[in-house]
């Protein structure tokens, strides 16, 4: 059995059309989700992009021990694993975070490919692209610093806008040369009596300038104001947006969430077409979302207010094993550490002596047990959020109360009721507490 994991970065889970979010087109991974398994309560662990990956490679925890780290000699990722067991490994990425220096997250695949360019990768030194003023307000050198996402903001769009000056069609965006890099590999490498490729999709994490076609799909056309596509360069403050940019910056994410899920499916054309379907698991997911207003929130920084909710912690998975369940969905919680170890389970192999995490594929056959009666989110010690079957936590940790809310009759996290709840308060935080406590007695 094969093994293809497609990370999409910052991608919302209720932006899934089979998410009940039918007015997002995502066709092509509604129709994977129908084809295996859609885990509708799947939570990352330790935020953001860089400790995630660990996570992601690993199946280890990251919150209680690091945050954005390289590997070290003691991590086994799934590549190096997989490596040892016979199998082919490719690493195909346009983020450029897997390409820090000394972070060595290339490490264990035969191949890997760099897509250069995304977000404020030093790639383009030529002063092209045009004036970054067209993609912000002209209010935005009013609004203070500390609301933005660094200093030297006009710079960092800067060099993303001569990054990709010469951009012509959606061949050129970055999810196609990803997806184009990755089915060049199943072609030439079908030999393979057994293979990993792992795909890293920056998209639809900032910028969000998505082709037009699929702008067109979610814009209002009666917008005259500008694509800020770098929304955090204006403020991650909500009250800084007028109505109608908020509801351009949907558009935009959107239109981002769309082109993705038509280059998926591109993938997974390819997959068919080679006849590697009945051979083949596909794994779909993201290492967090974004917030588009949500708690006066724009994007995810959380130096100036917490944004953890489920808008950034519930991630998407979907995964499809040729002989495991047809559009089953999974209301459990699962968690990122376990998706790692449950790909080993898949393909038959035990995973590395060093994983914190346990297979939940169980689950899919109904054994609740399989399942976590609880998972945690968070951004390392500042603030975590923990979730099980009715509750979401917030631990504000001294910033503020913390804050409670009630699945079924609140989805939307409007309604903090935390004050009704100490009973219900004081569990999530004695879990928590345990959570860091059971963290020493493991191997970082």
């Amino acid at each position: 059995m094969n093994l293809i994991w497609i990370c999409s970065d910052t991608f919302r889970n209720d932006h899934l059309g089979c998410m009940n979010r039918r007015e997002i087109r995502t066709p092509r991974l509604d129709s994977l989700a129908s084809e295996g398994v859609l885990f509708e309560e799947a939570y990352a662990e330790g935020l953001p992009t860089g400790p995630e990956r660990l996570v992601h490679m690993t199946g280890k925890f990251t919150l209680p021990f690091r945050g954005w780290s390289p590997l070290t000699d003691d991590d086994i990722t799934l590549a190096e694993h997989l490596q040892g067991q016979g199998f082919r490994t490719a690493l195909m990425s346009d983020l450029y975070h897997m390409f820090k220096p000394n972070y060595n997250f290339h490490r264990g695949f035969d191949e890997w490919r760099w897509i250069r360019g995304q977000e404020t990768d030093c790639y383009v030194s030529a002063n092209k692209g045009g004036d970054p003023w067209t993609y912000l307000p002209e209010r935005s050198a009013e609004v203070p610093v500390k609301r933005k996402h660094g200093s030297n903001w006009l710079e960092r769009i800067g060099r993303y806008l001569a990054n990709v000056a010469d951009r012509e069609d959606e061949a050129d965006y970055f999810p196609a040369q990803t997806i184009g890099e990755s089915t060049r590999w199943l072609e030439e490498n079908q030999d393979a009596d057994r293979f990993l490729l792992w795909i890293e999709l920056f998209d639809p994490h900032e910028p969000w300038d998505p082709p037009r076609s699929y702008y067109d799909m979610y814009r209002d056309p009666d917008y005259a104001g500008p694509n800020i596509i770098f929304p955090w360069f204006h403020s991650t403050l909500a009250e800084d947006y007028t109505d109608a940019e908020l509801d351009d910056l949907k558009a935009l994410y959107a239109g981002e969430v769309s082109l993705v899920d038509h280059w998926v499916g591109v993938l997974l054309d390819k997959v068919s077409e080679l006849g590697l379907d009945e051979e083949t698991v596909i794994l779909f997911t993201s290492d967090h979302g974004t917030m588009l207003g949500e708690r006066g929130c724009v994007t995810k920084d959380p130096h100036l207010r917490n944004t953890l909710s489920q808008y950034i912690a519930n991630v998407p998975l979907v995964i499809r094993h040729p002989d495991g369940p047809k559009g089953t969905r999974v209301k459990d919680c699962v968690w990122s550490p376990d998706f790692m170890p449950t790909c080993c389970d898949l393909l038959g192999v035990d995973p590395p002596e060093t994983v914190h995490g346990r297979s939940f594929w169980k689950v899919t056959d109904g054994d609740q047990s399989a399942a976590r009666e609880y998972v945690i989110s968070g951004w390392g010690k500042r603030y975590q959020y923990v979730v099980d079957d009715r509750w979401r936590y917030v631990a504000n940790n001294k910033a503020g109360p913390a804050e409670l809310y009630d699945k079924e009759s609140d989805p939307d996290e409007v309604d903090d009721v935390a004050g009704e709840n100490p009973d219900v308060c004081e569990c999530m935080e004695r879990r928590l507490l345990g959570f860091w406590e059971d963290a020493k007695k493991l191997n970082p």
